[in-house]
Order: C-alpha cells, then structure tokens, then sequence
C-alpha cells in the first residue's frame, strides 16, 4: 500500500511505499522509502504533445539532434521510424518536464534531440519508463482475446465510463502487428488527440483502439491483430 501527498510547489507527488524497488528490511529498516513521481498536468502535456497536426517527419526535425534526417515523408513512412507514437509521447513527456533517461542497450530505439534531451522510440521500452516516472497506470484493463472470426468484446460500459471521466495518458497494447507492440497517445475523456489513422479513433470502425480487432489472411497464412490491453495515467 502507497501513501500519496501532493506537492504543490513542484507539482510532484511523493510516493511512500513499502519495500519499493525491492529494497528489504536490512536496507530499509523501516520499510520507507521515498520515490518521486513526476506527473504533468493536463494543461502542461496537452499544450506539450505534438498532436496530429505535426506529421511525423515535421516531428523528427522538430526534435534534431541524432534523428534521421530523411529527405521525404514517404521515404521515412517506408522507414523504421514510419510510426511515430513513442516518439511523440517522448516530445510531450520531455517539453512537460518529465526529462527521459538515456539508458541506451543494444538495439534500443533511442535518440538524443537537438534539445539534449533522450526521445524513446518504441512502446515496449518507453513503457517501464513512464511507470517510473508516473508511477502504475490508474486504469488497467485486459481485453478478452478473440479467434480469427471473431467478433472482439470491448470495455463494458461500465469501464467504458471510467475512461470517458479520464483524461490523460493512454497505452494500447496491441497484438499480431509485426513492426510495433502498441500505440501511445492523449486521451481527452472523448477522443484520442493522436489516433494515427483516424478509423483508431472511431468507435464505429474495426480498427477504434478502445476494441480493435480484425483479421489478416497473406496467403494463407491468417493472423489476427488486436488490442490486448488498455492502460491510462490519469492527468490533472
């Protein structure tokens, strides 16, 4: 159990939790331990993100530094950085004062902008960055899996609510995409302020994140790509 206090000089919370980061009794005598979280507010992040009016490579040279430097939009939609999502919450996150760490591993996707500032390129790693620097989501939910034929089951409507009364950070992991693992965006209690493709972002289409599922056949060979999970730290 984590007690929360609000610091409303920085506008950090400070986090006591038994044992955090696995620290044991010997370390920590008496089970405390302090951890800073970093939480923007909505106004902050949301006048920090670069929405869908920056496409991806006004982004990348937006950021500079060591990003790619390619010298057309269809040249880097044919790239590995064609998806630009990690990239765009790595923007939102550093610009709103919640600086990235460096952290490079092989075969990571990060860079370092113009700024000195560190931009993480895919979802699965900047993830574990954003529950160190925002703590756990305040809303996590598992999707039940669907068979190729099937017809997706989404939120409840219950849920659903919960999510519709947030605004914030929202991660969808996403299964059966051979090139990405999910999709970082805005979420604003209605819509999402970077879908990517606008059919993610209609509740009408196969492809709204919130249920997305359909089915692929190259060939053959037939897989399914579907939202997993859905993941959201709430902003204020």
């Amino acid at each position: 159990m984590s007690s929360v206090i609000y610091n409303r000089w920085n506008n950090k919370s400070l986090v006591l939790s038994k044992k955090v980061l696995g620290i044991n009794n010997e370390l920590d005598p008496i089970g405390l331990q302090l951890n800073l979280l970093e939480k923007p507010t909505w106004k902050t992040m949301k006048a920090s993100y670069p929405g869908k009016e920056l496409p991806p490579f006004d982004l990348y040279k937006e950021i500079g530094g060591n990003m790619p430097n390619y010298k057309s939009a269809e040249e880097l939609s044919r790239s590995p950085y064609a998806n630009s999502c990690a990239f765009r919450m790595s923007r939102g996150l550093n610009l709103s004062g919640v600086i990235l760490p460096k952290r490079f591993t092989p075969n990571q996707l990060v860079r370092r902008g113009k700024d000195k500032n560190y931009y993480w390129g895919r979802v699965k790693e900047l993830y574990p960055i954003m529950k160190e620097k925002l703590g756990e989501p305040d809303l996590n939910n598992k999707l039940k899996s669907a068979n190729y034929g099937e017809v997706k089951q989404g939120l409840s409507d219950l849920e659903m609510t919960e999510y519709k009364n947030k605004k914030g950070i929202i991660m969808f992991e996403v299964s059966g995409w051979g090139d990405a693992t999910g999709h970082f965006t805005l979420w604003d209690g209605n819509n999402l302020i970077y879908p990517g493709n606008p059919d993610h972002d209609n509740p009408n289409s196969e492809l709204y994140y919130f249920k997305m599922k359909y089915d692929v056949n190259d060939n053959g060979k037939k897989k399914v790509v579907q939202t997993s999970r859905i993941l959201l730290w709430e902003l204020k």
